[in-house]
């Protein structure tokens, strides 16, 4: 009997694992942060989630709440693996400066030095070159998603990706705006692999994980479960340099401390001084359109804080980070170096947001008596020309508004209809500022949102902002587009198209393009394309405008614009990875 017990618990023990939980912060700061991550649980918004903080080269505090597996009574502790989705592109970003300081690269070069068979063409001002240090901070142009593979059974190749990209158009010029993409840096697997020799998850282990003592991190194995609409999900695989990293929040802890303290580490110096001052120095001026959200570093994302404390005027510091989001998991990390803190958040649950940002202000408040407020740094106002107010006869005509598009017919008052949906814009004094409304059957206000859209003028491009209620930053959301008309070729092209060569993603139950339909189709004199995937998740349609007589390309401004819809020599269409052929015309 006593085997038998001592057999039970060695078992309990090998499922569960140890947990060495960090607490050494103020019992209020400990329930204040609890209660948050606990009602998170409580409500259902996640079923479980890892928290920890580093203070001072130190783990200061570390916690799990809810289950990293339910079904097997798993509870969820600082030990418990996740996906970190993008957060790999701060590894990724790191290890090809760490190239460029060993002189093996130079990120002021053109990737095509190192990879020459990238050929994707452009239709913009250009020379075609595209260059290291733009695709690090999502300003090169390149397409954001290659959707066919990116979320796989077995991922593709890097052939296949540099020649999936041949075959698209870059979105936008050179330094225009900063418009993340995924599909640039799907490009760096094959970089690093090339200049160091290594595959890029036998580069990123040996000289990051190993030197950090990440032992519990990996790249696209033993992927954890996760959970959707209440039930367990195992995802595929992810393209492993823009997403494919498993890890917990002690292990991320290490990467955070060696950040803040600059490259070195108890271990020894991962890379040089001037090597994380380089990765963490904002790019935005350089831009031709600056949004006011965050500024772009290399795989990181650069804020402004005030803080204060009772005895001292306020301060202006930097906070560094990058969020990370798969179709289930969410993660995000947080540091500011000039108070040598930092925090880390990550859950396994769709619904389960993060906001690491949120849990650093909680602690500096609680525990160090620290006020932090986020601030609007205008940057916006350091571009290479200043938006100026147009001429309101300069306003008329259609912008491409999201995937929508919306015309501006009446400067008084314009609406866009988006299913039952009325989106009234309407003007705000004498001003060429406009709130918005949202209306269902053009009676029962939905929402009256405190945001405010105004339209701009940079470089003879009439541009939409919008400027939030609430923080008061300015963004892009617009772009004045001339549509072309609809040519005949393109009309005899309408209809519904299947994919075939979609990647399988078996057993996804979100995003799996597994198969893929691509519906292409006219309304109201606008070609609209919309991607629709295996498991049906609800991409919008997306409005089109003609090229030429073989490409087309989606409308707006920033993520999730620019993809070009092309026409290869067979006729097929190809789009976002896939070649579609049409199996029933447009009536």
């Amino acid at each position: 009997m006593k085997r038998k017990t001592i057999f039970l618990v060695l078992m309990l023990v090998s499922q569960v694992g140890f947990s060495q939980t960090f607490n050494s912060i103020k019992t209020e700061t400990k329930s204040v942060i609890d209660s948050i991550f606990n009602a998170k649980i409580e409500k259902k918004k996640a079923v479980g989630m890892s928290i920890a903080i580093v203070d001072n080269g130190k783990i200061v505090y570390s916690n799990g709440y809810g289950f990293s597996n339910r079904e097997k009574g798993i509870k969820a502790n600082d030990q418990s693996n996740y996906r970190i989705g993008s957060i790999t592109k701060s590894f990724t970003a790191l290890s090809l400066l760490k190239l460029q300081e060993e002189q093996k690269l130079s990120i002021a070069d053109p990737i095509q030095k190192y990879i020459p068979e990238l050929t994707i063409t452009s239709d913009f001002d250009t020379d075609n070159s595209i260059y290291i240090q733009d695709i690090l901070t999502h300003t090169s142009g390149l397409p954001n998603d290659i959707f066919n593979g990116t979320l796989a059974k077995d991922l593709p190749t890097n052939e296949w990706i540099i020649q999936a990209l041949n075959k698209q158009k870059m979105a936008s010029p050179r330094n225009y705006l900063s418009s993340y993409s995924n599909a640039g840096y799907s490009l760096f697997g094959e970089l690093i692999e090339r200049e160091s020799g290594l595959t890029y998850e036998e580069y990123i282990s040996k000289e990051i994980f190993n030197p950090l003592g990440m032992k519990n991190t990996n790249i696209n194995t033993d992927i954890p479960v996760g959970y959707a609409d209440n039930k367990q999900v195992q995802e595929s695989g992810i393209i492993s340099c823009i997403g494919g990293i498993n890890s917990n929040v002690l292990d991320m802890s290490q990467f955070i401390m060696m950040m803040i303290n600059e490259g070195k580490h108890a271990s020894g110096k991962i890379v040089s001084e001037s090597t994380i001052n380089a990765m963490q120095k904002e790019r935005s001026s350089k831009m031709t359109l600056v949004d006011d959200w965050t500024g772009d570093a290399y795989g990181l994302k650069v804020q402004e804080v005030n803080v204060e404390t009772e005895n001292n005027s306020p301060q202006k510091m930097k906070i560094y980070g990058h969020g990370g989001d798969t179709p289930i998991f969410h993660a995000d990390y947080k540091y500011i170096p000039a108070l040598k803190v930092g925090v880390v958040v990550l859950s396994n649950t769709d619904k389960g947001y993060v906001n690491a940002r949120s849990l650093l202000f909680k602690y500096l408040k609680y525990d160090k008596d620290q006020k932090l407020k986020l601030l609007t740094t205008k940057r916006f106002l350091k571009q290479k020309e200043l938006a100026v107010l147009p001429q309101e006869e300069e306003i008329s005509g259609s912008y491409g508004f999201g995937p929508y598009k919306l015309d501006v017919d009446c400067t008084e008052k314009f609406k866009l209809k988006i299913g039952r949906f009325d989106v009234v814009f309407e003007k705000k004094n004498d001003s060429l500022e406009y709130t918005m409304k949202v209306k269902v059957f053009n009676f029962i206000t939905l929402q009256k949102a405190e945001d405010i859209y105004k339209f701009v003028k940079v470089e003879d491009e009439i541009l939409l902002k919008m400027v939030s209620g609430y923080s008061q930053r300015e963004s892009y959301v617009g772009k004045k587009t001339i549509y072309k008309e609809i040519s005949n070729s393109w009309k005899n092209r309408l209809g519904t198209y299947e994919a075939i060569n979609a990647i399988s993603c078996e057993g996804a139950k979100t995003f799996n393009f597994s198969s893929a339909t691509l519906e292409l189709k006219e309304r109201k004199g606008v070609l609209k394309v919309k991607l629709i995937p295996l498991s049906k998740d609800g991409l919008p349609e997306h409005v089109l405008n003609i090229v030429d007589d073989r490409s087309a390309i989606e409308t707006g401004i920033g993520r999730n614009t620019g993809t070009s819809l092309m026409v290869l020599e067979n006729g097929n269409l190809y789009c976002s990875g896939f070649e579609f052929k049409r199996i029933k015309p447009s009536i």
